[in-house]
């Protein structure tokens, strides 16, 4: 049976950094890390494609809802034509993790696969604002998982984490919460939270979920960018720093790759803070923006 880890959690809360953990961790299993990307270009599939694991990525939708049947047959050709001995899946901020999990146990795979782990990471900056914002398929995501990431920890205080934990157990009274910084965890830690020293292997048919719940994210849009514009570090800033101008819809999440003067610039845009780095690869500059009433024709013109 292979092992199937689900990676899930809101935009922008660092499933891709954990992912790239595990992938470490597991540098000695023969791995498949499917990515789905909500938006037309991918970028964390890029991000991952750099350091030399292999990635399927599904583009324009959540695997739970209008790419259900492509990840089905993904999936089964993997297992068919790859053998991994794991499957690692990364879906995208605004899937419903109930839902993915009954694809999980459709009749073409139930037999293939046994779930290893049901990860949902949960920032720990933006936690107590999108719970009361996003509700049912941001809470779905908190039921349904068996471990719970806090990400972000040392950047908030012990009773914003304790209030976190709080709410987080009113949602899921059993699952696992790691707590720890996850600079201080190490690729033994990571096997540790996930399971993989674990001899006792869960079948899927044999997990018990929440009730599937209806999707509640359906005013959430994506849009992708090409940008060939060359950006200075300042500049990109002050760009990023216009995405919470109302005119330009509200921002939930942003990250791509843009051209620099001296090579290339990645950042990412997050409840408002931003992320910028200088990037050693050659890409395309491209961008995508996940948010609420987006305006594409200022968002165009701010990148270009």
């Amino acid at each position: 049976m292979i092992r199937v880890d689900v990676v899930s959690g809101f935009l922008g809360v660092g499933k891709t950094t954990l992912i790239k953990k595990i992938l470490k961790a597991c540098c000695d299993e023969k791995v498949v890390l499917i990515e789905n990307e909500f938006g037309e270009i991918g970028i964390d599939g890029e991000l991952i494609k750099d350091e030399a694991f292999k990635v399927y990525e599904l583009s324009n939708g959540c695997l739970c809802c209008t790419m259900k049947y492509d990840f089905v047959d993904l999936v089964d050709n993997i297992i068919n034509e790859c053998n991994p001995e794991r499957i690692l899946i990364e879906p995208t901020g605004v899937n419903i993790l109930s839902e993915i999990i009954s694809v999980l146990k459709s009749k073409r795979l139930k037999d293939k696969c046994q779930i290893n782990s049901l990860i949902t990471v949960l920032d720990c900056e933006s936690y107590l604002e999108h719970i009361d914002v996003f509700g049912t398929f941001f809470t779905d995501q908190i039921e349904n998982a068996n471990i719970l990431m806090l990400s972000k920890v040392q950047l908030v205080n012990d009773e914003t984490i304790e209030k976190i934990i709080d709410s987080v157990r009113r949602l899921n009274k059993v699952s696992t919460i790691n707590r720890s910084p996850w600079d201080d965890l190490s690729d033994s830690d990571i096997k540790n939270i996930i399971g993989i020293k674990n001899k006792h292997k869960t079948r899927i048919d044999d997990l018990l979920f929440s009730k599937n719940v209806s999707h509640t994210n359906d005013n959430i849009e994506s849009m992708s960018i090409e940008v060939s514009r060359k950006f200075t570090e300042e500049a990109l800033g002050n760009v990023l720093k216009e995405l919470k101008s109302p005119k330009c819809g509200n921002i939930i999440r942003a990250k791509g790759f843009v051209n620099s003067f001296d090579g290339y610039l990645e950042f990412s845009y997050s409840s408002g803070k931003t992320n910028i780095f200088k990037y050693s690869g050659i890409k395309d500059g491209k961008v995508t923006i996940i948010g609420l009433n987006l305006d594409n024709k200022v968002l165009k013109e701010l990148f270009n």
